[in-house]
């Protein structure tokens, strides 16, 4: 039987929600009917993901301090 692996100590998630300050349920914006008003350039055919989740997947990385690999 596998048992879950506890996060590390020095795990990243703590010192972002810090970042974050503390969460009022009124000042958080709901970024879905932005990302929904976008145009999605891409062709219907062969698409698995609607593009408000790609784009709501990228502003979760964005938040949490993800960069691309030529910043590294």
């Amino acid at each position: 039987m596998r048992w879950p692996v506890p996060a590390a100590a020095s795990s990243p998630v703590p010192a972002v929600l810090v970042k974050l300050g503390p969460r009022d349920a009124d000042r958080v914006a709901d970024l879905r009917p932005y990302f929904g008003s976008v145009p999605d350039p891409r062709s219907r055919q062969g698409r698995w993901y609607s593009l408000t989740a790609i784009l709501l997947v990228c502003a979760c990385g964005v938040v949490s301090g993800a960069r691309s690999e030529e910043h590294r």
